[in-house]
């Protein structure tokens, strides 16, 4: 379960930093 908590996070983090950069 703590695996598939710190995949979705890091998922979270890249899009964050995508939409950052789009913007």
């Amino acid at each position: 379960m703590i695996l598939l908590f710190n995949v979705i996070r890091y998922f979270v983090e890249r899009l964050t930093i995508l939409c950052q950069v789009v913007d």
